[in-house]
């Protein structure tokens, strides 16, 4: 951004906010370009002396640049829009200027802080606002809602369903498509401090009937899911991380112990069933465990779309449905992440300590699934990964 030429792509408030930004750190001193579609947008004091051009006017005036001299941002947050002028800027520059959107932008901006081209007081500014409790409002506002969903017990008639898992493993999914079919359901990650005792919620769903969905996923795919989905949590880093620490903390070396431990962490610890002490269909895909007047189904996501039937069986919802929701390929991040999986560095050691030592992968996983998935990561280690890339022509991020 210090280096080259900037088109900023859209002239809403987002786009005036961005380029407040681009100057107010010091980037731009190469040139910077304002275009929108919307012809009644005129110059005013927000535009800073900055004429916005429509997008055929830009096209006219690059006609004869050197466009690898240029980026795009594109500003608007609606990803409709976004793949709309992203589509309108390939087809215009086939392809020869990278894009970036607002969600690269922002973090770009956030990750970079550091950099020396970066305005001093720009900087200074910045950091003094890394003091939110960003991270402490989403526990709390967790822990509420499982809270009064207990406390309401009694009004859900005679069970109580739970979609309870760690993180990213398609939980979402399963617990919108319950409710889409008008059955109360509690979605979340964890149940510590809801009861006075730990065995609290054991004793409530004894009381009624306690179906339990809980799905399992391949460590590495979550990690990375999970880093993304959090990646503007900063503060469970520390103030100034950068990417390199948000990923060593995400796929740190014991990824493979860390995965899994939620089971003894929360299903265990609070409904007092050890997964690993029962057996699991690892062709099927999945497992009902039966426990005093709790059942509990556990799924693996790789195979979550084969399990309608399985899923509305166990909850006696006739012709039960998956409705796709929370998927990362439909959210700001998807081009990081998508650019991400394809370039991201695991090494052999630790793929294996995932894939092939861990037993409680080998659990759920059959030795066909964990030796394709440790292919699968392994070809990120290799180092002709850059020239692969040699061909391609710019991204978008």
């Amino acid at each position: 951004m210090f280096e080259k030429q900037i088109v900023i792509w859209g002239m809403g408030q987002r786009g005036h906010s961005f380029l407040k930004e681009i100057l107010a750190m010091g980037a731009g001193k190469r040139g910077i370009w304002l275009c929108d579609s919307d012809t009644r947008i005129c110059e005013n004091e927000y535009n800073f002396g900055y004429s916005i051009f429509s997008p055929e006017e830009l096209r006219k005036e690059l006609s004869h640049a050197d466009l690898n001299k240029f980026i795009i941002l594109v500003t608007t947050a609606s990803l409709k829009f976004q793949d709309e002028i992203i589509n309108h800027i390939v087809k215009q520059y086939g392809g020869k200027i990278d894009i970036y959107t607002d969600y690269a932008i922002e973090w770009g901006i956030y990750l970079n802080i550091h950099n020396p081209y970066v305005d001093k007081e720009y900087r200074r500014k910045k950091l003094s606002e890394r003091n939110r409790p960003i991270l402490s409002d989403r526990q709390r506002i967790n822990k509420e809602f499982v809270f009064r969903y207990f406390v309401f017990a009694p009004l859900h008639n005679d069970e109580i369903i739970l979609v309870y898992q760690c993180g990213k493993v398609g939980s979402t999914t399963v617990s919108n498509s319950i409710k889409k079919f008008g059955r109360n359901v509690l979605h979340c990650h964890t149940l510590a401090d809801i009861g006075e005792n730990d065995d609290d919620l054991y004793k409530i769903l004894n009381l009624k009937s306690g179906k339990i969905i809980c799905l399992v996923r391949d460590p590495v795919a979550k990690a990375i899911a999970a880093m993304w989905e959090c990646v503007n949590e900063m503060e469970r880093y520390s103030r100034e991380a950068d990417f390199k620490e948000i990923e060593r903390y995400f796929l740190s070396k014991n990824l493979a112990e860390e995965e899994f431990k939620w089971f003894d962490e929360q299903m265990n610890k609070y409904l007092k069933i050890d997964v690993f002490q029962y057996p699991f269909d690892q062709e099927k895909g999945y497992s009902i465990i039966k426990k005093d007047n709790i059942e509990l189904l556990l799924l693996k996501l790789e195979k979550l779309n084969e399990m309608e039937d399985v899923i509305g069986e166990f909850l006696n919802i006739k012709r039960f449905q998956l409705y796709n929701t929370n998927i990362g390929m439909e959210k700001a991040y998807r081009f990081a992440i998508q650019e991400y999986k394809e370039t991201v560095n695991i090494s052999q050691e630790q793929l294996e300590d995932v894939y092939i030592r861990n037993k409680r992968m080998r659990h759920f996983y059959t030795e066909r699934e964990r030796h394709e998935l440790y292919l699968k990561w392994l070809r990120n280690d290799k180092e002709d990964m850059a020239e692969e890339k040699n061909g391609l022509e710019r991204r978008v991020y």
